[in-house]
């Protein structure tokens, strides 16, 4: 899987990490185990990629991309917000993505 792929896959999780937050702290007894366990999978691998993110970028970029892959909110919003334009946006979006997901590789 080649770091798009994985990318896009991350954006997946990312809009379904808050909804999988919930279900991971739940103690819902008609939960099966292995459904419980992949959720709470899922949200580990949300969180710890965010972290590598904040480590190798910074805390703005890790709330730029919070912003807008768990939050859902459009780059011309988000690239207002952190006074940029949303070209400066789109390119460092991509840079970091790139460095997290081919350093995976």
């Amino acid at each position: 899987m080649n770091y798009r792929e994985k990318a896009e896959a991350f954006k997946v999780l990312c809009r379904t990490y808050k909804r999988e937050k919930v279900l991971s702290q739940e103690t819902n007894a008609q939960m099966d185990d292995l459904l419980k366990r992949f959720v709470r999978e899922d949200v580990e691998y949300v969180e710890k990629t965010f972290d590598k993110i904040e480590q190798a970028f910074g805390s703005e970029a890790k709330n730029i991309l919070w912003k807008l892959f768990v939050d859902g909110r459009i780059q011309v919003d988000v690239a207002y917000e952190s006074n940029i334009s949303r070209r400066q946006l789109q390119y460092s979006v991509d840079r970091w993505i790139r460095y997290i997901f081919e350093d995976e590789e």
